[in-house]
């Protein structure tokens, strides 16, 4: 199966739910376990879609066995939460009850730009519903060989039968551009958003374009 970065993703009617952003998969064994679909272009909408839902996939459309409702109704791939809200009012002291206060004659915090008040900055936390023993790849992904960059991730070849990823396809430059893919065998250790591999340069420079 071809999980390109970006290909169409479709119902089992044919009705396009979104666009390939992520693909989810098991750092032990390999094994794909999950896409992650953008039916908007907003993250928060973003679903994590189980494996066994794909029923083919090519580098142009990923066709799934599922209807739009029973994708809508996918786990999120994020949730966003406000680890540092604004005081409530039940949690302050009763502002009859507060003893008056003497302040020097200054002028506000912000008076010097015409700002009177600092507004509240809340603190976000992003969980997502990845498992611990998981790891995500994207198109933002670099592959790096042992002494350069090799270029862009923008596809995962996996097995058919096994799910397992056998190839990552890698587009090399920047204007003008080739692809090669990278065997699996190759990955060496995944960073926030780099893949490393044993291969160097010279290597890479061997493989076959595509």
């Amino acid at each position: 199966m071809d999980f390109q970065f970006g290909a169409a993703v479709s119902s089992r009617d044919g009705i396009r739910l979104g666009d390939l952003h992520k693909v989810v998969f098991d750092r032990a064994t390999g094994e794909v376990t999950a896409l992650v679909v953008d039916p908007d272009g907003i993250e928060a909408d973003f679903r994590m879609m189980p494996i066994g839902a794909v029923n083919s996939a090519d580098r142009m459309e990923i066709f799934v066995a599922l209807s739009p409702d029973q994708f809508t109704a996918l786990p999120r791939y994020a949730e966003v939460r406000n680890v540092a809200p604004p005081p409530l009012a039940d949690n302050l002291e009763d502002e009859e009850n507060k003893e008056p206060e003497i302040v020097p004659d200054v002028p506000p915090i912000g008076a010097a730009t015409g700002v009177e008040s600092i507004a509240f900055t809340p603190i976000l936390q992003v969980e997502t519903a990845v498992p611990s023993e998981d790891s995500v790849i994207d198109a933002s992904f670099t592959v790096r060989a042992t002494d350069g960059v090799v270029g862009q991730v923008h596809e995962v070849i996996a097995d058919d039968d096994t799910n397992r990823i056998t190839r990552l396809g890698v587009n090399r430059g920047t204007v003008f551009t080739d692809e090669v893919d990278i065997p699996a065998g190759w990955l060496r250790e995944i960073g926030p958003d780099w893949i490393g591999i044993s291969a160097d340069m010279a290597m890479v420079g061997k493989l076959p374009q595509v």
